[in-house]
């Protein structure tokens, strides 16, 4: 097995998972997903809901903080509960969030 794409849960359920993981895996990659509903307001706070959170960019970067960690390597974005445009909220996720996690040259 090349890594464990593990179900959803909160940065605090990851702990315990990514930590069974390493002990029998090493270093392989642990992956989860969010089931986001990513807000335009960047201050909205995060508000938790099955399998994910509702939140806006300063709460998601909070949350990606806190998986990575609790030991997440990669993490899937999930829009199913997305109630903005999608496309638009992709944008502002690439937009503001992940240069927070990636440098850009």
């Amino acid at each position: 097995m090349s890594g464990w794409l593990a179900y959803p849960g909160t940065p605090e359920e990851h702990v315990h998972r990514a930590n069974l993981w390493r002990n029998v895996a090493g270093d392989k990659p642990y992956v989860s997903f969010i089931h986001l509903d990513y807000l335009n307001d960047p201050k909205a706070p995060r508000r938790r809901h099955r399998f994910g959170l509702q939140t806006g960019r300063d709460g998601l970067i909070r949350e990606l903080e806190e998986m990575q960690s609790a030991g997440v390597n990669h993490i899937g974005l999930h829009f199913r509960r997305n109630q903005a445009p999608v496309d638009e909220s992709l944008r502002l996720v690439a937009q503001d969030v992940l240069g927070v996690f990636h440098e850009t040259n």
